[in-house]
């Protein structure tokens, strides 16, 4: 099924399902701009009343693939200017120090297994978020110091804040997958759907 709602945007490559508690997959298409169209078509939209997720996959350095937090409303900041040798590890752990910080990840390039030089890291409060921006920014991080600012979405010079009840978008950070990525994750899925449309 999963793979019929996908197909209809360009062909897919291939389709995997993981279930448990929360429902998730990852579509993989054959060409990056279709990939790209898929999030812009499918973000947002619902199947049998689930509002599926759809962005960019993102390669763990571990096999921690347990049931995350999820950090969708949570406040998230950019990290840039990485040294080579940052891990998700060392970049939590430097992070971890302000209180309520609910996730950290650097982004890496999934065809050399390099860090691209950034990467997130997302707070439950505010307040944590603005201290880890106006302590880290400019500190050394390894090997060079890094910047720090929050995480926006294209076209936002910074990241709203919410008022209570609204909700935020998905997408809260700025996505600069290469080109030749193909694979994107889709969130929410609803628990009866399966890969393939049974016939």
């Amino acid at each position: 099924m999963l793979h019929e709602i996908f197909a209809t945007v360009g062909p897919v490559a291939g389709v995997k399902i993981i279930t448990g508690a929360v429902n998730y997959g990852f579509v993989e298409f054959f060409d990056p701009r279709v990939a790209e169209q898929a999030i812009q078509d499918m973000n947002g939209r619902k199947i049998f009343n689930y509002e599926i997720r759809a962005n960019w996959a993102q390669p763990s350095s571990s096999v921690q693939q347990t049931i995350k937090e999820d950090t969708t409303h949570h406040f998230h900041i950019f990290v840039g200017d990485l040294a080579p040798e940052i891990t998700n590890e060392t970049l939590a752990q430097a992070f971890s120090v302000f209180g309520t910080m609910s996730e950290a990840h650097v982004m890496w390039d999934p065809m050399s297994g390099k860090s691209r030089g950034f990467g997130f890291v997302a707070f439950r409060d505010k307040a944590d978020a603005e201290k880890a921006i106006a302590t880290m920014n400019g500190e050394w991080l390894g090997s060079r110091p890094v910047r720090c600012n929050w995480a926006t979405q294209k076209g936002q010079t910074a990241m709203p804040v919410p008022q209570p009840g609204q909700q935020l978008p998905y997408e809260i950070v700025v996505q600069q997958t290469p080109a030749y990525v193909t694979s994107i994750y889709v969130g929410n899925i609803p628990p009866h759907v399966s890969r393939k449309l049974k016939k």
